[in-house]
């Protein structure tokens, strides 16, 4: 993933980790489209509490291709679309600062 995408997640991390919906069909829309595999669903599905299997879902997906964070935001937009727009922003003005500050 490109350090600025990383820099997105990472400066929202507490908040999506709190405010995810990880059971309201996201992880099985991500699965469905490859941007989790079966595996990734099964660790973050071990895990007890709904923040840590966001937070479990989120270092997945930095792991992963920038291909994969454009449809993570795309489903989170569709199920939590405020959360989105305010977390998962991908402006050119956020996405300038994210640069800036990765550098």
């Amino acid at each position: 993933m490109r350090p600025e995408l990383e820099k997105i997640i990472d400066s929202n991390y507490n908040r999506l980790a709190r405010q995810l919906d990880s059971d309201s069909g996201l992880l099985n829309r991500l699965l469905e489209k490859n941007v989790i595999t079966s595996d990734h669903m099964a660790d973050i599905k071990a895990e007890r509490t709904p923040r840590r299997r966001n937070e479990v879902l989120l270092d997945i997906l930095k792991t992963r291709d920038d291909k994969y964070f454009d449809i993570f935001n795309s489903e989170v937009s569709v199920l939590q679309a405020q959360l989105a727009s305010e977390c998962l922003c991908l402006t050119d003005e956020a996405l300038t600062t994210a640069v800036k500050e990765t550098f």
